[in-house]
């Protein structure tokens, strides 16, 4: 991609993977029967017409169906876990816990729950309870590893010694910390760490983590790699959209544009629109800008900064620059005090920076409507009021209110361009020779104010400040010519 390259992702939120399950729930191994299955539907079902009766809906479901061995109760517990159904799966591993405090498939499927709901505290409760019941138990050291990569990532690596000890030869164990150092943002060490998991693994094999590799390689601009492990995965997992979103992103960085473009027509309107974000419309709006397409990107650019959050700096300024370069001013004057609040809040010389968006408007050729220029004129004009009401001692904010103000009415004398002019040039005395070409362009405009009010003389006497600090200026010499025929 070019300048405007649209990166700096804060991706581990938008696209994390799922949590890493390579060791094995105890609960895995148990068989759901079709009683316990008939009995899990229906458990449902009653819990979902009647949530505030959930003991009920358990207890009619497993006396109907002669559910009492605990296996069946776990067994039917996990059904529900997988369907989401985290309250009867959590109350039916309670009550199993009740009369078997060790035994551990409710406590996994328990804490797995906790998980999910992102119950942090209580899945380590859980998790610690099962360690504590089997020292062997290799899912509670993992999965209290897993609790701590999204709470404590620190502690989560130093629990990973211990589990280094108890079991050296794990592969699960690199593939673990590949993952930690992912929720770190510490992207060099888990692309490190996951390329020496994946030398003895399958793509395929791993798919979760897999994904995962995908997004670390593409956070450390292999952008060809990353593409590797999307294409070796995608097919086996079409609806996961974090792969359709990397294969989109990784062909556009590579500067495929044609594919990245068909990539781009199954990635959007596959998914509901709540799963797009911030960074997925910014890719959008580069692509288009890329395909001559100002006004579809322009359309995705605004939807961008509408979902982009508040707190991402300097990405607002990138926005800006390329709402600004399809001509969508207010959304990129919008996005550029986004910048300013977060990065430099009260900066003068960025409030500059906002205004001079409104200037590019009224200087771009498409934009021909007079109200709209008048709209530009004001919003900038507000802007620079306030610099120069902060700053007295500079001459910026009157001087870019002048070059507003005569935009509207070039050939003519504009009495608001005129007054900011003079500001501006009083604003500059005592300052060096290197602000003579502010001056000039301030002396211009008085002596083209006063030719066109017919005032000879006192355009004479401007004409004559301007050759004074530049003899050879090719206007300041055509109108003392015009104005010795005039004079006669």
């Amino acid at each position: 991609m070019k300048k405007n390259k649209v990166l700096s992702l804060a991706v581990a939120a938008v696209m994390a993977c799922g949590a890493n399950m390579a060791y094995g729930q105890a609960y895995e191994k148990l068989t759901l029967t079709p009683e316990a299955e008939q009995a899990a539907k229906m458990m449902i079902e009653n819990f979902k017409n009647n949530p505030d009766d959930l003991l009920g809906s358990i207890k009619k479901a497993t006396k109907q169906f002669k559910i009492r061995k605990k296996e069946d109760l776990i067994a039917i517990g996990a059904y529900c876990y997988k369907q989401k159904e985290y309250s009867p799966a959590i109350s039916l591993a309670q009550q199993v816990y009740e009369d078997y405090y060790d035994y551990l498939p409710s406590l996994h499927l328990e804490g797995d729950c906790y998980m999910d709901l992102q119950r942090y505290g209580e899945a380590a409760q859980k998790f610690e309870e099962a360690r504590s019941a089997n020292e062997k138990d290799k899912y509670a050291y993992f999965r209290i590893v897993d609790v701590y990569k999204y709470i404590n990532p620190d502690h989560a690596l130093n629990l990973m010694e211990q589990v280094k000890e108890r079991y050296p030869n794990d592969p699960a164990i690199g593939k673990t910390m590949a993952s930690i150092y992912y929720f770190q943002n510490d992207t060099a060490n888990a692309n490190a760490a996951y390329s020496e998991y994946f030398k003895n693994v399958n793509f395929v094999d791993d798919a979760d983590a897999a994904t995962e590799y995908a997004i670390v390689r593409f956070l450390n601009k292999d952008f060809k790699g990353s593409l590797d492990v999307v294409n070796a995965i995608i097919d086996k997992r079409p609806d996961e959209i974090a792969l359709s979103r990397m294969k989109f992103y990784d062909l556009l960085e590579l500067g495929q544009y044609a594919e990245a473009h068909a990539a781009a027509e199954k990635f959007f309107g596959k998914f509901i629109d709540t799963l797009y974000n911030y960074n997925d419309y910014k890719y959008m709006g580069a692509l288009q800008l890329q395909r001559g397409d100002k006004a579809k990107a322009g359309e995705a650019l605004e939807k961008s900064l509408k979902m982009m959050p508040e707190d991402k700096g300097l990405l607002f300024k990138e926005l800006s620059d390329n709402l600004k370069s399809v001509g969508k001013y207010d959304a990129a004057a919008e996005a550029y005090q986004k910048y300013i609040d977060n990065e430099k809040p009260g900066s003068i010389p960025e409030m500059i920076k906002k205004g001079r968006i409104y200037y590019t408007a009224l200087n771009d050729t498409a934009v021909t409507d007079l109200e709209t220029k008048k709209h530009y004129i004001a919003a900038g004009d507000e802007i620079f009021k306030v610099v120069s009401d902060s700053v007295k001692e500079s001459y910026q904010g009157p001087y870019w209110r002048a070059r507003l103000h005569m935009t509207l009415d070039p050939e003519n004398a504009v009495e608001e361009a005129m007054e900011q002019y003079t500001e501006a040039f009083n604003r500059l005395e005592g300052k060096s020779a290197d602000y003579d070409g502010i001056r000039i362009e301030c002396l211009r405009y008085m002596m083209f104010y006063y030719l066109k009010k017919d005032d000879y003389d006192n355009c004479a006497v401007y004409v004559n400040k301007v050759l004074a600090l530049d003899a050879d200026d090719s206007l300041a010499k055509q109108i003392k010519a015009a104005l010795s025929q005039l004079k006669k």
